[in-house]
């Protein structure tokens, strides 16, 4: 019985022995904590398309002075003419005149017509009653005109259509000036018509009389031309030259 008691001991220290030499522990082991990852948190991912940049100022612009660029000291500047009654500057009165413009010694006549545009649908044409002398009385600018003449008509005139009966006797004057520079020989005149001015025209169908309009003061203006002439109511105006005159 001791035999076998001890024999049980001895198995049994045996195979602690056997165990404590492989190494085998019949405890388990401690179970060592997981370590948490090192890695940082990744960055969100950028957008596949990204915002603009914001758009950048434009510049201000720079002006840059240009300085006036100076007048050579042999250039003059010549004024405009101002248009009034005179249409271009004139000399100061009493200057000698340069004897280059037309109206240096201007004088002629300005023959006087009358027309009765009524009448003259049955044939009667204009015609004349007298002529007004007239020229420029200085020798300088500005060339003032005058001029005075009578202008008389009177009796029946026969015509192929038939008759007119005038009663024509008057005084015609003129005043004004010539013009110079870049209007040379532009006259501009006012005429005046003073006296008896009465018509009787007679055709077939047609008898009537006319006292013909027209008064002081009547402005014309002409050219220092053979010829040119001027119709106004029922007066026309004819510029002729004296002699002399080209």
């Amino acid at each position: 019985m001791n035999i076998k008691k001890n024999l049980t001991k001895v198995i049994s220290l045996s195979l602690l022995v056997m165990v404590l030499v492989s190494g085998c522990s019949i405890f388990p082991k401690a179970v060592e904590p997981t370590p948490l990852p090192t890695n940082t948190i990744a960055p969100l991912p950028m957008p596949t398309n990204p915002l603009p940049p914001p758009p950048t100022a434009e510049p201000s612009p720079t002006f840059t002075e240009i300085p006036p660029s100076p007048i050579p000291p042999t250039e003059t500047v010549t004024p405009l003419p101002i248009m009034m009654e005179t249409a271009t500057p004139l000399p100061t009165q009493g200057s000698a005149s340069s004897g280059t413009s037309r109206c240096n010694g201007l004088h002629g006549r300005l023959e006087v017509r009358v027309y009765i545009g009524e009448a003259a649908s049955v044939g009667m044409e204009a015609f004349s009653i007298g002529e007004i002398p007239f020229g420029v009385t200085t020798s300088y600018a500005p060339y003032r005109i005058q001029g005075k003449g009578k202008l008389v008509q009177k009796g029946k005139t026969e015509e192929d259509w038939g008759f007119y009966k005038a009663d024509i006797n008057m005084t015609g004057s003129v005043s004004g000036q010539c013009l110079t520079g870049e209007h040379d020989g532009e006259l501009r005149l006012n005429v005046s018509l003073a006296g008896n001015r009465t018509v009787t025209v007679r055709a077939r169908g047609f008898n009537k009389t006319f006292t013909l309009s027209g008064g002081d003061n009547m402005p014309i203006t002409m050219m220092w031309q053979e010829g040119y002439y001027w119709a106004a109511n029922e007066w026309i105006f004819v510029i002729h030259k004296g002699p002399g005159e080209d």
